[in-house]
C-alpha cells in the first residue's frame, strides 16, 4: 500500500525533475533541491503528470492517510560533487537524525546518471538502491561509519545488516555512490480521552525510539511525550496537564488528576495535544 502513495512501479511521468521518465517496476523518484539545500515536506509541481508524487512527498500522504502528520526532508550528501561547498548533509547531520531517534533513509544513486534506455522507454529511472541508517561510530583510524540496513531481504522480511558498519563516504556496500538522504518524522496524536473518576487518562500514539551506546553498554529512551491543553480552540496558550513519559510503547496513559482536569472543567471547546518536550529529554 504504501507503494501507490510514492508512485512505485506507476508508469505515469514524463521528464521528472529534469532527470528521467518513469517509474519502471520497482522504481520510485525522489526530487532534490540541486544545490545541496534541506527541503522540508516539499510538494512537487504538475509538470511531470498527475498525480505529482515522489518518495517523501508520498510518505506524509500515506502518514496522512494513516491518521498521523509527520515532517519529511530530502537532502544531498555534503560529499555530492554536485553540491555547492558548505551545503549537503553532514556525518554530523546524521549523528543528529540518530540520536534524535529517527533513522536515516538513504538514496545510492551515480553522480553523473539521471536516466538509461530501458525496454520501451529511452529515458528511465537511473540504476538506484534504498538503505536505511540506525546507527554510527568512528573507529580508532577516525573514519566515519555507519551501520545500514540493506533493502535486498529475504522472503520471511529480514534484511542483511553490516555487523561492523561502513564507511559513509562516498560509497555503502553496494556498488553506488550516496546521492542523498530522507528524513522521517512522524509526530504524536492523541488517540483517547477517558474519564476516570475525577481524572482523565489520555492515550497516544508516537515515536519510541531508544538509543543503545554500544561501548557505554547503556539504553535510553529519546522520545518523551507531554500533554497540554487549553480552553478555547482558537486562542489562548497551552499549558501542560503531564508530566514527561516515555513512549515505550504504541500507548502510553497519563492521569490528569489535580492538573486542571477536574469533573466538569473539560468543555466541548477544550483542546488537548501531545507534544515531544526536547528541552525534557532525559538521558
Amino acid at each position: 500500500m504504501p507503494g501507490d502513495f510514492i508512485g512505485l512501479s506507476q508508469k505515469k511521468w514524463r521528464n521528472l525533475g529534469g532527470e528521467c521518465d518513469g517509474n519502471v517496476d520497482g522504481y520510485c523518484f525522489t526530487y532534490w533541491d540541486p544545490t545541496g539545500a534541506r527541503r522540508v515536506n516539499y510538494e512537487p509541481g504538475p509538470e511531470a503528470g498527475l498525480p505529482a508524487v515522489d518518495l517523501a512527498s508520498g510518505l506524509r500522504a500515506w502518514t496522512a492517510w494513516r491518521g498521523f502528520e509527520a515532517d519529511v526532508f530530502t537532502q544531498l550528501a555534503d560529499f555530492n560533487p554536485q553540491v555547492s561547498p558548505g551545503l549537503g548533509f553532514r556525518y554530523a547531520d546524521l549523528r543528529a537524525e540518530i540520536d534524535a531517534g529517527y533513522p536515516v533513509l538513504v538514496w545510492l544513486q551515480n553522480y553523473d546518471e539521471y536516466w538509461r534506455p530501458l525496454y520501451e522507454m529511452p529515458r528511465a529511472n537511473a540504476s538506484i538502491h534504498g538503505m536505511l541508517i540506525h546507527g554510527y561510530y568512528v573507529d580508532d583510524a577516525g573514519t566515519e561509519r555507519v551501520y545500514v540496513r540493506n533493502s535486498w531481504g529475504t522472503a520471511s522480511g529480514t534484511c542483511s545488516v553490516s555487523g561492523n558498519g561502513v564507511s559513509w563516504t562516498p560509497t555503502l556496500p553496494v556498488y553506488l555512490p550516496v546521492r542523498g538522504v530522507i528524513g522521517y518524522r512522524p509526530k504524536p496524536r492523541l488517540t483517547e480521552v477517558e474519564r476516570a473518576g475525577d481524572a482523565l487518562v489520555l492515550r497516544w500514539q508516537g515515536p519510541s525510539a531508544q538509543l543503545h551506546d554500544v561501548e557505554a553498554g547503556t539504553t535510553r529512551d529519546l522520545h518523551w511525550y507531554v500533554v497540554e491543553r487549553r480552553a478555547a480552540v482558537d486562542s489562548g496558550e497551552f499549558e501542560p496537564v503531564t508530566e514527561p513519559a516515555a513512549g515505550r510503547g504504541s500507548h502510553r496513559a497519563a492521569a490528569c488528576r489535580g492538573r486542571g482536569f477536574l469533573p466538569g472543567t473539560v468543555g466541548p471547546a477544550t483542546v488537548l495535544r501531545v507534544i515531544r518536550p526536547v528541552q525534557n529529554r532525559r538521558g
